[in-house]
């Protein structure tokens, strides 16, 4: 490929890409979303935030591990009851660091 197909080409991604955020930008104000699509959107963030950590917390040294010997789904474990039961983002993240650092530190 040469450099002037990957600059058209990055281009029009970058097109694409804000012509389809701003329209929904645009809409925004002009239409009111049905009360069912508002409920299914609230779970919008927690899904996209379950589905970017959820590989890095599973997968260990190119598979998956699934044990009680990978630290990481130990830290996410306490992590989600912390917030669960604190709703506090910040005690969540130092608390669930720690316990990672932690395990890592005794060798699991």
């Amino acid at each position: 490929m040469n450099q002037f197909n990957l600059v058209v080409m990055i281009v029009l991604t970058a097109a694409v890409t804000y012509g389809l955020r701003i329209s929904f930008i645009v809409a925004a104000g002009r239409y009111d979303l049905p009360p069912v699509v508002q409920k299914i959107l609230t779970y919008a963030p927690p899904a996209v935030l379950f589905a970017l950590i959820t590989p890095a917390i599973i997968i260990r040294d190119g598979s998956a591990d699934l044990s009680l010997g990978n630290a990481r789904i130990i830290a996410g474990l306490i992590a989600i009851i912390i917030a669960w039961t604190t709703r506090n983002l910040f005690l969540t993240i130092i608390l669930g660091m720690s316990v990672l650092w932690g395990l890592n530190y005794l060798g699991f």
